[in-house]
């Protein structure tokens, strides 16, 4: 897991990538380390958001099941578009 502390703003965590090995994925590990992460950076942040890759339904459903949601902003990279997605660490 890559992540920027205090990005976009002061209480914001950014997971820039979550990768788990094919051979891992469907087990719950991929959902077990998030929700780690996340109680880790709620203890400091207010919010975590991520960008996950438009058209890609695997990716779209893990994170929404993570609780993220998308903020309505999509950004254009040269080769795909990015759907940014918000999730409050706020009980």
């Amino acid at each position: 897991m890559d992540f920027v502390y205090a990005y976009p703003d002061e209480e914001t965590v950014f997971i820039g990538l979550f990768m788990v090995d094919q051979a891992y994925q469907r087990k719950g590990i991929g959902s077990h380390i998030v929700t780690e992460a996340l109680a880790y950076f709620a203890k400091n942040f207010r919010k975590a958001r991520l960008a996950y890759v438009k058209g890609n339904p695997q990716s779209q459903h893990f994170w929404e099941k993570q609780g993220f949601k998308s903020i309505g902003c999509e950004v254009k990279q040269e080769l795909y578009t990015v759907v940014i997605a918000e999730q409050s660490l706020e009980d």
